[in-house]
C-alpha cells in the first residue's frame, strides 16, 4: 500500500526523498512519524505460500486478548497476526501460537514456520493538542488516530492526513476539522470499549451472536463504526 500510494503521489509531481530530512530552514507542516510509545501491540509471521487467497479474523481471550488476530493471503504472500494490549505483552508468544493453531485448516503450518516474524506496535489517544513542538499537525497514529474498540487504523490515517492537507489549502483549521469529523468518532470507539471491556467473558459469544443474527452485518459494523 505505502508503494502504491507514493506512485500515485510521484505521478501527480510529488517529489519523494527516501532516507533524509527536510533541509535546513524548510518548515514542517505534517508529522506523520507515528507513536511515540504504544498501548496496543501486535506479533505476527509473514510467509511464502503455495495457497492463492485468504482474508480471515477472529476474536479470543486465547488469541488475542481484547483485540483480534488475523490471516491474510493474496498472490502466495502471507501475514498471520495477534493483536492484543500492553499489559498483556508477556502473553505474546502464546498468543501468537494458538492464533496459528486456530487458523490451522486455512494455511500449511509448515509454510508459516519458515516465514520471519514480526512486531509492531500503536497507540489510540484523545489529544487535546493536535501539532508538535515545531508546530507540525500530526496526523496517523503520531496524533493518537487509532479505533479504541479493536485498534484499527487505517481509516483515520487517510482521513487525518486529508484535513492536514485542506488546512493547508485554507479550508480550515486543523483542529478544528479533527474535532468536527474525527473526535466524535473516536469518542464512540472508546465507548464501545468500555461496553466491550464491561461485558467480561461474556463479550465474544455476545459480539459472535449480534454478528450470526445479523441479515447484514456490514450494517451492523457501520453502527458499530458510525
Amino acid at each position: 500500500m505505502d508503494i502504491s500510494l507514493r506512485e500515485q503521489a510521484e505521478k501527480l509531481g510529488v517529489n519523494v526523498h527516501m532516507g533524509s530530512g527536510p533541509g535546513e530552514g524548510v518548515p514542517v507542516k505534517v508529522n506523520a512519524t507515528g507513536p511515540r510509545n504504544a498501548n496496543i501491540l501486535a506479533k505476527g509471521i509473514k510467509f511464502d505460500t503455495g495457497i492463492e487467497k485468504g482474508y480471515h479474523m477472529a476474536f479470543g481471550d486465547d488469541i488475542a486478548r481484547g483485540f483480534y488476530s488475523y490471516l491474510l493471503i493474496k498472490n502466495g504472500h502471507g501475514t498471520i497476526a495477534t493483536v492484543f494490549d500492553r499489559k498483556n505483552v508477556h502473553h505474546a508468544d502464546e498468543f501468537l501460537r494458538e492464533t496459528v493453531n486456530y487458523f490451522s485448516e486455512y494455511l500449511d503450518g509448515r509454510e508459516v514456520a519458515l516465514g520471519k516474524k514480526f512486531g509492531g506496535y500503536g497507540r489510540f489517544e484523545i489529544k487535546n493538542n493536535l501539532y508538535d513542538e515545531n508546530g507540525a499537525m500530526l496526523v496517523g497514529e503520531a496524533g493518537g488516530f487509532q479505533d479504541y474498540f479493536w485498534g484499527f487504523g487505517m481509516r483515520y490515517a487517510f482521513k487525518s492526513a486529508n484535513f492536514a492537507a485542506r488546512s493547508i489549502m485554507g479550508e480550515g483549521a486543523y483542529q478544528d476539522l479533527i474535532k468536527e469529523n474525527l473526535t466524535r468518532k473516536m469518542e464512540h470507539s472508546k465507548r464501545n470499549r468500555f461496553l466491550f471491556e464491561t461485558l467480561g467473558s461474556l463479550a465474544y459469544p455476545f459480539a459472535y451472536y449480534l454478528f450470526a443474527a445479523s441479515k447484514n452485518p456490514l450494517k451492523l459494523l457501520n453502527v458499530i463504526y458510525r
